[in-house]
Formats: structure tokens, C-alpha cells, sequence
């Protein structure tokens, strides 16, 4: 194969690569994500992208990598981005909502049976909760509220209790 028909097949492929991203989209729209699951799913992709790349080397090169692939991979993605893929995202957020729509319509009767459910799961994990919230509690420092900070040795009566300190020393707060 000439470098021109090479270099063809690896922006058809980066085309084909920015095609592979639509369901990735199409998920995003329909399903919320965080930061943490957009950067997996991305993640992934890059490593189906460089898979693909090798792979697709391997068989046109037989075997031969250049870096200057991997620009010409970039370009057939943009292209494809920046024409057909405009016109599916579009198109792709009106059947998000149609169908997200949908969802909710068929989902509808049950929503009080799912908001019953998750008010019953709700209450132990709220208890399991407190219940760790009270063993992470940190101690709280009382001596800004204190006008007498005690030291050394607890002061004990004739009948051994306790009846405060030795020693004090007064202290002005601001």
C-alpha cells in the first residue's frame, strides 16, 4: 500500500472511532453521570481507541507503527465531529427525551410504590449512619467556654470524691 492509502485507512478509521462514541453519548444523555463515571467511560474509549489503532496497524503496516498515524486517526474524528457527529447529537438529544419521556410515563404508577421502598431502605442506613457518626465524632475543645482551667492532680475529699482540682489558674478569655 502507498503512504496515501494508508493514511486513509487510519482517518476512515478515526472516523469509524468517532461513530463507536455515539452510544457512549446516547448513554450520557439518557443517564446522568459524575465526574468519576464520565472519566471511566473515557477512559475505556481511549483504551478501545488505542487497541483499535494497533490493531489496525498490525494488519495495514504488517506490523510497522508511526507516529504520524495517530494525527491523521485525530483528524478523521474530528471530521467526523464536526459534521455528521453535529447533526447526530443533535438528533440524539431529541430521541433522549422522547424517550426519557416515555420512561417516566411507564414508570409513572409506580412511583409511589418505589418511593414506599426506598423510604423503608432509607431508615437503616440512616441508623447505621448516625450510629458510625457517633463513633467518628470528634471531641470538642471546652475550654474556650472555661474561666478556670484545672492542672495536675484531681483534689479528693475525707470520703475520697472527687471535688475538683489542686491547682487552677484563672484565665481572662477574649
Amino acid at each position: 500500500m502507498t503512504e496515501f492509502q494508508i493514511l486513509s485507512v487510519f482517518i476512515i478509521s478515526g472516523i469509524m472511532l468517532g461513530i463507536l462514541y455515539e452510544p457512549l453519548r446516547a448513554v450520557r444523555y439518557l443517564i446522568p453521570h459524575n465526574k468519576i463515571a464520565l472519566n471511566t467511560e473515557d477512559f475505556i474509549y481511549l483504551g478501545l481507541w488505542g487497541v483499535i489503532l494497533f490493531a489496525v496497524s498490525l494488519k495495514i503496516t504488517g506490523g510497522l507503527f508511526s507516529i504520524a498515524y495517530l494525527p491523521f486517526t485525530a483528524l478523521g474524528a474530528i471530521a467526523y465531529m464536526l459534521t455528521v457527529g453535529r447533526l447526530t447529537g443533535v438528533i440524539m438529544k431529541y430521541i433522549t427525551k422522547v424517550v426519557k419521556h416515555i420512561i417516566f410515563l411507564i414508570l409513572k404508577p409506580f412511583k409511589n410504590l418505589f418511593v414506599f421502598i426506598a423510604q423503608k431502605v432509607k431508615i437503616p442506613f440512616v441508623a447505621l449512619y448516625k450510629k458510625l457518626e457517633n463513633y467518628t465524632k470528634k471531641p470538642q475543645n471546652n475550654l474556650q467556654n472555661a474561666p478556670v482551667i484545672g492542672y495536675n492532680t484531681i483534689h479528693r475529699n475525707e470520703r475520697g470524691e472527687e471535688d475538683g482540682f489542686r491547682s487552677k489558674i484563672k484565665v481572662k478569655i477574649r
